[in-house]
């Protein structure tokens, strides 16, 4: 779903790259799980990806919850920095 900048994934089950790079319009803030769990990915491979989401969406907000493990989430923000956040049920989000 997309409004006004926003992307909500849901569960990114097709990957987070493959629903930003089908997306047309420019995104400011994505909001969704990012469907990798602990354990399940290489440490190698998520450091590539979030060099990449970092280098192709150098603006773009992130939050995640359900479906990214915590320790995907802590390898990502490692990298991402302040570009990627947890967000949980009853949350607010200003854009």
């Amino acid at each position: 779903m997309y409004v006004d900048g926003l992307l909500f994934t849901g569960c990114a089950h097709s990957g987070l790259e493959n629903i930003l790079a089908a997306c047309p319009w420019p995104v400011h803030t994505v909001v969704g799980g990012f469907h990798l769990l602990d354990g399940l990915e290489a440490e190698e491979e998520l450091a590539a990806l979030a060099q990449r989401l970092k280098a192709k969406y150098p603006n773009t907000q992130f939050y995640t919850s359900h479906c990214t493990g915590d320790k995907v989430f802590a390898t990502l923000k490692t990298i991402m920095g302040n570009q990627l956040h947890a967000f949980s049920c009853g949350m607010t989000i200003t854009v």
